[in-house]
């Protein structure tokens, strides 16, 4: 799976909620540009914009779900390969996957 990130990666910064992120167990919605040299979508959404991290479920499941190809300024005519992540004990498992098109 290319997940792009790890738990090496990851800082800890807060949450919504304040709280801090738990590092072995958290969610992530993860975005990746198409990139026409790989056939693929492994490339990185610039400005931290191809990445969100949630404490909870319901929180990042809304956000993946809101989530819309003009959320994400400056990005035009490239597929956007959009994941909901879990982790846990580092660990990336797939939730949900959809492409968002321009």
């Amino acid at each position: 799976m290319k997940a792009g990130i790890t738990e090496e990666n990851v800082d800890t910064e807060l949450d919504a909620k304040g709280k801090k992120l738990d590092l072995e167990n958290y969610f992530a919605v993860l975005g990746r540009l198409w990139d026409p040299k790989t056939q693929d979508h492994t490339m990185e959404i610039p400005n931290g914009m191809g990445l969100k991290r949630f404490r909870e479920v319901t929180d990042a499941l809304e956000h993946y779900e809101n989530a819309r190809y003009k959320n994400f300024p400056g990005e035009k005519n490239a597929d956007i390969n959009l994941e909901l992540v879990h982790f846990r004990y580092g660990v990336p498992r797939i939730i949900t996957s959809r492409i968002l098109f321009p």
